[in-house]
């Protein structure tokens, strides 16, 4: 249920029902907010996810086609280039970590190359993510802006091969922690030993790209999550 439906809800008469008080609402909104996740787009069932492989120039034109894909970006830069000013230096930004990737040759370790220089580029695209998820999640401000940007980042991964993970506030943080992401984590302290190792609040969920390595074997970089784990102390 988003914060929306919450508030209908809380409204809706049924029969001699109480109207719950304005901090009842306040209390009950306050708990959506923190377990609120944002689903990034659902990739069409038809599309079928390759791993990444570049051994040749055409495989390397075909990939450069869509990371250059950036005109929506472009469009929503235009449109918001007053309180999204820091998203326009951010996209700048990407425009040459792209124009830096050309490369030199291609071989067996070429792949790995440009799936190490794609995960950089994006962690650009991560930061965006993390900006406009905490925008959302604000009720107090308007998020449409923030929406629209978090869709465009998300169905730009989708194109460059790159997905999205489904961690939920309350799951396993060792999990998280297994992935072995360079992002380090927010620990917060809980009396409450039953939270222990459990997430709290996810900021940006962890990313991947699968790709083909110099073994001819399927290989997954996993990048990206930003989170808030408990740690009990007694």
């Amino acid at each position: 249920m988003d914060i929306k439906e919450l508030i209908a809800s809380l409204f809706k008469e049924t029969g001699r029902k109480q109207i719950p008080s304005t901090k009842k609402v306040l209390e009950d909104l306050e708990q959506a907010k923190k377990t609120y996740t944002i689903q990034p787009p659902t990739p069409p069932v038809t599309v079928a996810v390759k791993p990444l492989r570049i051994r040749s120039k055409q495989d390397w034109n075909d990939y450069l086609k869509k990371l250059s894909g950036l005109d929506a970006f472009d469009k929503f830069a235009e449109k918001n280039s007053g309180d999204w000013r820091w998203f326009v230096k951010s996209l700048e930004k990407v425009k040459k970590d792209i124009s830096k990737m050309t490369p030199t040759e291609f071989d067996e370790y070429t792949t790995e190359t440009i799936v190490t220089a794609t995960v950089n580029m994006s962690k650009k695209f991560i930061a965006a993510l993390d900006s406009c998820g905490r925008t959302i999640k604000n009720t107090s401000k308007d998020s449409t802006a923030a929406r629209e940007l978090y869709n465009l980042i998300e169905e730009y991964f989708l194109r460059l091969g790159i997905r999205s993970m489904n961690f939920k506030v309350g799951d396993d943080f060792e999990k998280w922690a297994d992935l072995s992401m360079s992002e380090a984590p927010i620990i917060e302290n809980t009396f409450d030993n039953r939270k222990h190792n459990t997430l709290k609040e996810i900021y940006v969920q962890p990313h991947y790209i699968d790709y083909i390595d110099e073994h001819d074997k399927k290989v997954r970089r996993v990048f990206g999550g930003q989170c808030a784990a408990y740690s009990f102390r007694g």
